[in-house]
């Protein structure tokens, strides 16, 4: 495992994130990766330099309760060699 307070070389990144209301639904997706692989002796995965990346996805639906406004949701977010990291895959 990485200590992730010895890194040496920084890797960029990308986010893509989307949301959208329809009606009294309401749908968001979120996909966040490195842009590289980092070195092998910074951040590893199964042998070679990890290329970690996530997403998550969720469906809400939006309605009044007790006078109230309130949300149930549903979500679903997972991982990628994101290991040693210490995520979970999904």
């Amino acid at each position: 495992m990485s200590n992730l307070q010895s890194l040496q070389d920084y890797v960029g990144g990308y986010d893509l994130y989307g949301s959208a209301n329809i009606g009294d639904f309401t749908v968001i997706a979120e996909y966040l990766a490195a842009a590289d692989a980092f070195d092998a002796s910074e951040l590893v995965f199964d042998g070679q330099g990890a290329e970690p990346r996530a997403y998550q996805a969720e469906l809400g639906y939006g309605f009044e309760w007790a006078g109230m406004p309130a949300t149930a949701s549903v979500g679903l977010q997972g991982t990628d060699e994101a290991l040693a990291l210490g995520l979970p895959e999904t």
